[in-house]
């Protein structure tokens, strides 16, 4: 059970699954996490992931995205930044659904 939430709700959109990740994060206790995670969420991964289905993404996407982090010569420690909040929400994704 999640955020309060008793039934699993239809979420195929990355950025609705994301929202819930955020939302998660803000309810913990490492409020500085959530503020590091939600920046780099909205700043990138919303307008590039957009409102694409969650089960669509595939390597090809992810590949892309990285080289439009890369091809703005963004450090690598900040593409693997966004790439941990990328993970994250993969993640949460996953353990979602087998729960």
């Amino acid at each position: 059970r999640r955020l309060g939430i008793d039934e699993v709700p239809r979420v195929d959109s990355f950025v609705a699954v994301g929202e819930m990740v955020m939302a998660s994060l803000k309810a913990g206790s490492n409020y500085r996490l959530y503020l590091d995670f939600n920046s780099r969420f909205q700043k990138e991964l919303v307008p590039f992931f957009s409102k694409t289905d969650i089960s669509l993404i595939r390597h090809s996407d992810i590949d892309l995205f990285m080289r439009k982090l890369l091809d703005r010569k963004l450090s690598p420690a900040t593409v693997s930044n966004y790439f941990i909040v990328l993970k994250r929400v993969g993640s949460w994704c996953r353990d979602w659904l087998r729960n």
